[in-house]
């Protein structure tokens, strides 16, 4: 393991790459991404020169309890989709599962296998989905007029969802940790994208007319994924 200060820095090489990329993980340090052409040795160099953002995403991340080297399981989780609170409660094992109960999750998995239990509790993020984000996505179709072909739920990395050219919805699970007017804000975008492929003109008087408060519900959008907890990011 490398280290920049006492932050863990872990590199990918990619081929593709042409320039650095940075990322500050939750709980995990820093991420870089070197293009194949370049030197390892010139990481401390590249690295110095992006101290003050460094500090700055550290400083961010320390503050919300997910800075390098910090757990990241939760003591408990909140669905605000649904206004359900769960405590969270581990206990080691040689099989790996996660049992709920009214009000508490037992999560049990072999010592040291922190990820495994992370994703645990993302999977139990996309089984309460299935049960209240797509019936919730069926009705607002249904009052808005538009036909969808399926909706799923999955545990998507860089969107809130999307929408297939045959008019299939994909939520992410990560929408029940919101509000139900952040979460609907999203089903809407994605039924526009049943007429509109792009986001254009077209596109943006169709949402605007189905939510008058699209930029604010976008604004808190982009900062509800920052502030998403770490451990639905392992």
């Amino acid at each position: 393991m490398l280290y920049w200060k006492d932050i863990p820095v872990t590199v990918i090489r990619n081929p593709r790459a042409r320039r650095v990329w940075l990322k500050m993980r939750s709980c995990r340090g820093l991420e870089v991404m070197l293009p194949f052409d370049m030197s390892l040795g010139d990481l401390p160099a590249i690295l110095d020169r992006h101290a003050g953002w460094i500090d700055k995403r550290r400083t961010v991340l320390e503050s919300r309890g997910e800075g390098p080297g910090q757990p990241f399981l939760p003591d408990s989780v909140r669905l605000v989709f649904v206004g359900r609170d769960y405590a969270v409660n581990y206990a080691h094992g040689p099989i790996a599962g996660l049992v709920a109960r009214k009000g508490e999750l037992v999560v049990t998995c072999p010592p040291g296998r922190e990820i495994l239990a992370a994703r645990l509790l993302q999977h139990f993020l996309v089984r309460e989905g299935k049960h209240h984000l797509v019936p919730a996505c069926r009705e607002l179709a249904d009052a808005c007029g538009v036909a969808v072909s399926a909706v799923s739920v999955r545990n998507q990395k860089t969107l809130w969802g999307s929408c297939s050219v045959r008019g299939g919805i994909s939520l992410n699970a990560r929408l029940l940790l919101l509000p139900q007017e952040l979460a609907c804000h999203v089903m809407l975008h994605e039924f526009c994208h049943v007429f509109h492929r792009n986001h254009g003109s077209g596109f943006q008087e169709r949402l605007r007319a189905l939510d008058p408060m699209t930029s604010v519900h976008e604004k808190a959008l982009r900062r509800a994924w920052e502030e998403l907890p770490g451990w639905t990011k392992q």
